[in-house]
Order: structure tokens, then sequence, then C-alpha cells
């Protein structure tokens, strides 16, 4: 292994602390996206539930106040969220949104209680905005009633008018918005892949030696002679094998006959 290969300890200290501080930034950027997400679902469930009847998610409902009638406890613009509850617990200083009309909602405080209110087998409650000088003419029938007011901030209420006043540039930022934490999200996973180990060199089998190389001018060495053994008289040798000069004048077709006094 090279010197190359071997990280110093302040190195690996500072991938590590590195690593450390792109986890927590994945691990921010993705809370970041889902509370987007969430605030775009809110936003759309607040715009639709103004211009229409009240609609209930989970027992509970959202607003926004519009009058100055609460301004001492609730102020002006405000986001309340009521939740849906029995009208037999509802008591005294409770603040209750109840509905006017079909699409008109109200949220007073509960000042008297009236118990089977005009022979109706229901209760009926007096309200009153506590910064107005007297208590609402009509009484309101437990029916009408949405729930009871269980918070309220006037900042979210600001923040959420300025969105529906500016749905369609604010989804818009959002998207672009959310593009750009999943761009930053893939970049960091990418960093954390790890890098291919280098290659190590292929190691000799135990109880071999490997041949060691020859130096590049080395001049390339002799051939081994062969075994040497006698020659054989009666071995065909290329190398002293020559052929007769063939004359066509003293070729005689004919074979001569043999002499009959030639006997053994």
């Amino acid at each position: 292994m090279s010197k190359a290969d071997i990280a110093s300890p302040e190195v690996q200290e500072g991938k590590r602390e590195r690593g450390a501080a792109s986890a927590v930034f994945s691990w921010f950027a993705g809370l970041a996206f889902y509370i987007l997400i969430l605030l775009v679902i809110l936003g759309v469930y607040l715009f639709t539930a103004q211009s229409n009847s009240p609609r209930m998610l989970f027992g509970y409902s959202m607003f926004v106040v519009l009058t100055n009638s609460m301004q001492s406890q609730i102020p002006q613009a405000s986001l309340v969220v009521v939740k849906n509850v029995d009208p037999n617990t509802i008591v005294k200083g409770d603040d209750i949104t109840f509905l006017v009309s079909s699409a008109v909602t109200v949220t007073h405080q509960v000042v008297n209680i009236y118990e089977d209110y005009q022979q109706s087998g229901m209760r009926g409650f007096q309200t009153q905005g506590v910064d107005n000088e007297a208590p609402d003419p009509a009484v309101v029938y437990a029916d009408n009633v949405i729930g009871k007011v269980i918070f309220h901030n006037e900042t979210l209420g600001l923040f959420l008018s300025w969105v529906k006043a500016r749905i369609w540039l604010v989804a818009g930022l959002m998207a672009v918005l959310i593009a750009l934490i999943a761009v930053v999200r893939y970049l960091l996973n990418m960093e954390k892949e790890p890098a291919a180990p280098p290659e190590t060199p292929a190691q000799e089998a135990p109880g071999r030696e490997a041949a060691a190389p020859e130096p590049p001018d080395a001049e390339p060495s002799a051939p081994e002679p062969p075994d040497s053994k006698p020659p054989d008289p009666g071995a065909f040798d290329p190398d002293t094998f020559e052929l007769e000069n063939f004359d066509p004048d003293a070729f005689n077709e004919e074979a001569p006959e043999p002499d009959p006094a030639a006997k053994p």
C-alpha cells in the first residue's frame, strides 16, 4: 500500500466531520421538505374552507378571524384551530365558533347558557365579542356550534392569509424549492458512495518462488543444446542427402535379358 493510500488522522477526522455535517443537512432538508408539503395542504384546505361550508379534518377545523370583535384576546387575522366537542361540555367563558349561515362563521365567547332553549331539547348559547358592548342578538343553538377554540396565533394567520392571496405564486416558488432540495439530496447521496478499492497485485502460491525478471538490456540467453548421442549410420539425414544426376542417354528402357549360362 502506498503512502497516498494511507490517510492521516487529520484527514480522516475531516472526512468524518463532513459526513456528519452532510447527514445533519440532509435531515433538515428532508424535514423542511415535509413541512412545506404540509403547509401547502393546509393552505389549500384553508383556502377552500373559507369560501364554502366549514370542513372537518379528524375532528378539527381552521379559520382566520376577519373582524376585531375579539381583538383583545384573538387579534384580527389570527388563525384559530377549533375542535369539535360535545355541546354539553361547553361552559361560560369558552370561545366557540358557530355558523351564522351556511358559509359564514363567527368566533365569540360564551356569556350565558340556556338549557332546553325554547323547548327545542338542546342547549342555547348567548355569545358576545369581548370587545363589543352588547351580546349578540341571536342565541346560538347547539346544532350550529362547530366547536371550541383550542389554539390561535396571529403570525400563522397572517402568513396563511398572505399565501391565500398569492396562492399561485407560492405554489410556483414551492415547486422550485422542492426541486432544489431534491437535487441537493441527490448530490449528497453521491458523495456518500464509497470509492472503488485499489487493485492489489496477484500473489504467488505458497511454496513457489517467483522467477526474477530479466533486466531490459540483458541479452537473450542461448538455448540449451540437445542431448548428445552418437550418430546412427542408417538414419536419414536431410542435410547430407543428395539426388544423383539423371542421364537420359544412358537410360535403357529394355531391361537386359539374363544370361542363361550364368547360373549359380
